[in-house]
């Protein structure tokens, strides 16, 4: 064991950089989807929504968007991945590790947390971005 190194930290690293990837795969998407409404968000100011309307609006978009993809990910993972992957692996010479194997509730609640967490962290530039845009430019702007 002491040859293998520190596998903990490797592992962690790998982590945080994949954590780190997915955020930005999901700021580009929610920031795709706010350049493709400015028209839109340009008329609802016009009609006297505020910044902080739609900047809430931008946010809890980002927010529901990473609930249902948090909500959808735990459940997967919980009813068909794991168990499928243990199925799986138990015909093979791995079928000794996984005897016991099972996610924690508090994992599963903790990759929840992070999806949420991404959906946030990903919605603040875009939703800022769309909230300070002023109407003249938005509604001059042909998608």
């Amino acid at each position: 064991m002491e040859m293998m190194g520190n596998v903990k930290l490797l592992i962690n690293g790998i982590s945080l950089i994949i954590l780190f990837a997915v955020t930005l795969i999901v700021a580009n998407t929610i920031a795709m989807s706010a350049r493709e409404r400015v028209t839109e968000m340009a008329v609802m100011r016009t009609l006297g929504f505020g910044q902080g309307h739609i900047l809430g609006f931008i946010l809890a978009e980002a927010i529901v968007m990473s609930l249902l993809a948090g909500v959808l990910g735990v459940a997967l993972a919980k009813f068909a991945i794991i168990p499928a992957m243990v199925a799986g692996l138990n015909k093979t010479s791995v079928s000794a590790w996984l005897v016991n194997f099972r996610v924690s509730p508090a994992t599963l609640a903790m990759a929840f947390v992070v999806s949420v967490g991404i959906g946030i962290l990903a919605g603040f530039v875009p939703a800022i971005r769309s909230s300070r845009l002023k109407i003249v430019d938005g509604l001059r702007q042909v998608v």
